[in-house]
């Protein structure tokens, strides 16, 4: 019988050098792609900002910090909080606003091209 190899297990320790109201605009600490490319967990911080977005990947977001509100093209709008999460599909089109200083967790699936 062929030996399996078990995919490892990764851990999500937060790495303090990122630190969210230091007056940085937005940082990351990915730590885990897949070996394709297509998948990546990590976490984000960013100050207080508001940004238009254009999501060419699936994204799911857990608030561990802070307020942030999606404002989607048709005026729809959404704030989340401290334990919230939430699925962005591909193709979402609107605006980000960190409202207070952010930490979230991401997992982050682009379909890649060939």
């Amino acid at each position: 019988m062929a030996d399996i190899a078990t995919p490892a297990v990764h851990s999500l320790r937060l790495q303090s050098s990122l630190k969210i109201g230091d007056g940085t605009p937005t940082g990351a600490d990915n730590l885990y792609t897949d070996p394709a490319g297509e998948l990546s967990v990590g976490y984000w911080v960013s100050d207080v900002t508001s940004m238009p977005v254009n999501y060419t990947e699936d994204e799911v977001c857990v608030i561990l910090e802070g307020r942030v509100r999606l404002t989607a093209a048709d005026g729809a709008s959404e704030t989340y909080g401290p334990g919230d999460h939430f699925f962005i599909p591909s193709g979402f089109s609107g605006t980000w606003e960190t409202l207070e200083p952010i930490r979230k967790l991401y997992v982050i699936r682009e379909k890649l091209t060939v």
